[in-house]
């Protein structure tokens, strides 16, 4: 590559023919320095913009009910998610990241946003609806199967405040897991892998910030979140875009946190750090079969997986 745009390309610029999704900012000869940074850049603004969102709406929450708490109190525990207008912070600052990619495509890459989404430059809406149905069925009868298999019932206790839960985990909880995927499988993908031609440093690169940023976590719960970041990275690579892996996102968050709020365990969810190796061996052989089904029904749709096919 013998181009060379300068350190902000100008306007316009598309991605190469051929290009795999983690190539799709690699540009010109600039783009393996320039991606990293910005990467770098991006990773390091995460915690400061989705704390300071989160911080923002807890703020305008309390002043609209305090709950008789002081406001060191309301947000310790708002922040532990024991209100809805906690867990509802939380997402808002999550879904900021959306906001935060976009911008860093558009305003520093000079690229169409839309190849966020896919090597089409779109979102590829048959089969997001078909994984989003994959997913949802999967982990049904992954939740279904736990208790017969460990012979521990489910107990129902719904979580105080259950309905405003339930209104918060359907309305902001498909937005919140999506962001997440927009920003480490879609910006910090693309970004870090516009460093090399092969996609296993943006995919592996990518995977270990995206566990980084789940805090203190014991290793168990780390290698968990790790190898749920490889393979959502490598089904986007795969499949030229990110609705597999968002649709798997969604549906995972979405049953979590709905059982969660059913046996009143929300703010244990949130806060966890330490989980036993048969959890975590159970939840990656989950993620692994719901990517492999969503994979395989994108080589049976065609997908473009490259830019210009």
């Amino acid at each position: 590559m013998a181009v060379s745009y300068g350190f902000i390309p100008p306007s316009g610029i598309k991605p190469a023919e051929g290009a795999d999704y983690t190539q799709i900012l690699r540009t010109d000869d600039m783009a393996r320095l320039r991606g990293p940074m910005f990467g770098l850049l991006a990773f390091s603004l995460y915690a400061v913009i989705v704390v300071a969102v989160s911080s923002l709406v807890r703020s305008i929450t309390r002043a609209i009910n305090d709950r008789g708490l002081s406001a060191e109190e309301y947000n310790r525990q708002a922040s532990q998610m024991m209100f809805p207008e906690g867990m509802l912070a939380h997402h808002l600052g999550i879904i900021s990241l959306i906001g935060l990619s976009v911008l860093l495509v558009w305003g520093l890459h000079r690229i169409n946003p839309g190849y966020l989404a896919s090597v089409t430059g779109r979102v590829r809406w048959r089969y997001l609806l078909a994984c989003l149905l994959i997913s949802a069925v999967v982990i049904a009868a992954y939740l279904g199967l736990v208790p017969l298999v460990t012979g521990t019932p489910v107990t129902i206790h719904p979580q105080p405040e259950f309905v405003w839960f339930a209104v918060v985990i359907v309305l902001t909880t498909p937005f919140q897991s999506i962001a997440e995927e927009v920003f480490f499988r879609g910006y910090l993908l693309q970004s870090l892998g516009a460093a090399m031609k092969t996609p296993w440093f943006g995919i592996l690169t990518s995977a270990l910030l995206f566990a980084l940023a789940h805090g203190v976590q014991d290793p168990w719960l780390f290698g968990t979140r790790y190898a749920f970041g490889v393979l959502a990275a490598l089904l986007v690579v795969r499949t030229g875009g990110l609705e597999a892996a968002a649709a798997i996102h969604v549906m995972n968050n979405v049953f979590t946190f709905g059982q969660a709020g059913l046996t009143g365990t929300i703010s244990a969810v949130f806060t966890v750090s330490q989980v036993p190796w048969y959890t975590s061996v159970g939840s990656v052989v989950l993620f692994a079969v719901m990517a492999a089904l969503c994979y395989l029904v994108a080589r049976k749709m065609h997908l473009q997986t490259r830019v210009g096919e």
